[in-house]
Formats: structure tokens, sequence, C-alpha cells
């Protein structure tokens, strides 16, 4: 029998953090995953347009806190 794979929120902190490791590692960095058009983001680096918007989110709360 298989095990079900539990479902992981395309918010949850720990999905955001490794999306934002990703986008620092990609040729277009950080700010294309800041500034990008949404559904370029979201393909681009293969993720969920929630989990963009989450990370950008993130990503504006530091600046703040800077």
């Amino acid at each position: 029998m298989h095990e079900a794979r539990k479902a992981v929120s395309p918010t949850d902190p720990r999905v955001v953090d490794e999306l934002i490791e990703r986008a620092k590692k990609h040729p277009l960095g950080v700010e294309f995953l800041s500034r990008g058009y949404l559904d370029s983001v979201a393909a681009g680096l293969e993720t969920h347009a929630f989990t963009v918007e989450a990370a950008r989110e993130r990503l504006r709360n530091e600046e703040g806190q800077a």
C-alpha cells in the first residue's frame, strides 16, 4: 500500500525559504523574484504563484527591518 503524501501549503515557511535560496542562485537573482512578472517568476523558479507572493512579502518585511 502506498503511503499518502502530506500536502504542503505553497506558503509554508520552509517552501518560501527554499524559493528564496533558489532565487539567490538563479542567474536573474532575487531581483527577479522580487520584481519579475508573477507568472514568469513562478515558471522560471518552478514554483507556485502563491509561494512567489509569500516570498515577496517576506523580502519586503526584511527590507523594512533593515
